[in-house]
């Protein structure tokens, strides 16, 4: 066992070092697929095993190495058991592997429009090689993960894990098409809150501390918005929709105090906030909420609905608290998107990308997909 402890640890210094990659990949990518092995070794040995892991999942042949349904069943799996003492650097490895869109879609497997199946559980071969392992992804697991996301701030799920780093995987898988859906739909845990709206409050710096977990839901939450057939939903406030545009504001304001008039038309949860209220302090999280309602407003109905609930006087505000010369165009273009006159324009129609967002220095900015890129 000594043995065995000295030479992983060992390997794992090497991983640090981009010149001695070349030396991973030998022999098909051999020592990489005994690292696998060791995860389910010792705890010691498991852990440098992980570690180098982690340090070498940027690179693409690896990542394809690593890409079979067994190990990414055996992420999941010790990300989620509550003792795992390993679960943080678990979501860290999966956060670096699913910024490759071929293993992002696989944690939303087709299956997911069918009936939901039994919780996930430890296998007879839990103890075998990851990477042979018979095990797929199932619905279930992608939400499993999303609850142990949401009980990790305050840690009373696992006491050695935050699984802050799930946010960036869920910004990953949301990147694809199939995952956007995916967000939208409910969960197979209470199977009618959409996944989406499990996330939607830990955009609030107020509760939600960490920079990281704010800004991979960010993203995510954007990610959905770039298909405008799913606008609607989105936006709906009747109660059978997401409702975004509430959480999405609320991080934009400030204390500042508004009319009755325009308090009126806002979201109840925007109105009479505390005399201490602060603005997401996060430049990059500002930008990403403010192209996130440009992404809303492409639509005329997106427009008409923020006009509705008053999203122009809470820009109004924010133009004169903020100083970032990017937030500042963001707001600048939405407001003239609001202001704008939409004349016969029929309601479906799709505002042109000619409408590109600009920074200060006037280059085009295009509204991007967002991948979590925080390298671990």
């Amino acid at each position: 066992m000594q043995v065995r402890e000295l030479a992983v640890e060992s390997v794992s210094g090497f991983t640090t070092d981009p010149q001695w990659l070349p030396l991973f990949k030998k022999n098909d990518c051999k020592v990489v697929k005994d690292l696998a092995e060791h995860l389910v070794d010792t705890p010691v040995i498991a852990h440098h095993a992980l570690r180098s892991l982690i340090n070498l999942s940027h690179d693409e042949d690896i990542i394809a190495v690593l890409n079979t349904p067994g190990f990414l069943y055996h992420i999941v799996l010790m990300i989620v058991l509550p003792k795992s003492v390993l679960a943080d650097l678990y979501c860290m490895l999966l956060n670096n592997m699913t910024k490759n869109p071929s293993v992002a879609v696989q944690l939303v497997p087709e299956e997911s429009i069918l009936p939901p199946k039994p919780p996930i559980e430890p296998s007879k071969d839990a103890n075998k090689n990851p990477l042979t392992s018979s095990h797929q992804i199932r619905t279930q697991h992608l939400d499993n993960l999303v609850e142990v996301f949401l009980r990790g701030s305050t840690k009373v799920y696992n006491s050695s894990a935050t699984f802050a780093f799930l946010a960036g995987v869920f910004a990953n898988v949301s990147s694809t098409p199939l995952g956007a859906r995916f967000f939208l739909r409910p969960s197979t845990v209470d199977e009618k809150t959409p996944r989406l709206s499990k996330l939607l409050p830990v955009l609030d710096h107020r509760n939600h501390t960490d920079v990281i977990r704010r800004d991979g839901v960010a993203s995510a939450v954007k990610n959905c918005c770039f298909a405008v057939e799913v606008h609607r939903e989105l936006l709906d406030d009747s109660g059978n929709g997401v409702d975004v545009l509430p959480m999405i504001l609320l991080p934009l304001m400030g204390n500042e105090d508004y009319s009755d008039e325009d308090m009126g038309g806002m979201p109840d949860e925007l109105q009479l906030l505390e005399d201490d209220k602060t603005r997401e302090p996060d430049i990059k999280i500002r930008r990403i909420l403010l192209e996130t309602l440009l992404l809303l407003a492409t639509t005329r109905h997106g427009r008409d609905v923020m006009r509705r609930r008053k999203v122009y006087p809470i820009m109004k505000t924010l133009h004169l608290a903020e100083r970032d010369e990017v937030v500042l165009a963001h707001i600048e273009n939405l407001v003239n998107l609001l202001m704008r006159d939409e004349g016969a324009e029929e309601e479906g129609a799709v505002v042109s990308h000619e409408n590109r967002v600009t920074d200060g220095k006037k280059k085009e900015l295009t509204i991007e997909e967002m991948d979590d890129d925080d390298n671990e």
